[in-house]
């Protein structure tokens, strides 16, 4: 080897020991068809699919607010409720074009849709509590 290919030599070991220092990489598995959106997406503006996967993770990390596991336990809890009650109001719905008699089913579906609203507003304030 010569001087200059032994020079080269050591310069890219020496620049891929230093870049290994100011990077992380991290491995994502994706099924073909979520991988072929990606990439079409990317290409769709300018980039390639790792490129464009980044620029997506930075961003919704901005925006992303994981939910603790007590608050997910409630949550858990309360759509259990909320079924129960959208199955009662149904049962009430049957009964009632059963027997032929109008019940008033927009009032409790607007009473469904203000429980609903409390529980969202309830989940946003405990997240942002510290």
């Amino acid at each position: 080897m010569t001087d200059r290919q032994l020079t080269r030599k050591a310069y890219d070991r020496d620049y891929r020991r230093e870049y290994a220092k100011t990077v992380h990489y991290a491995s994502v598995a994706l099924p073909k068809g979520d991988y072929a959106r990606i990439a079409s997406q990317a290409a769709h503006h300018g980039l390639k699919p790792a490129a464009y996967m980044r620029a997506l993770i930075l961003e919704g990390a901005d925006q992303f607010t994981p939910t603790p596991p007590e608050i997910e336990a409630e949550l858990k809890a309360l759509r259990l409720l909320m079924r129960n009650i959208a199955g009662n109001i149904n049962q009430i719905a049957k009964y009632s074009n059963r027997i032929r008699a109008a019940g008033d089913e927009q009032g409790l579906f607007s009473h469904l849709r203000q429980l609903e609203e409390a529980i969202v507003a309830y989940t946003r304030n405990r997240l942002r509590a510290p």
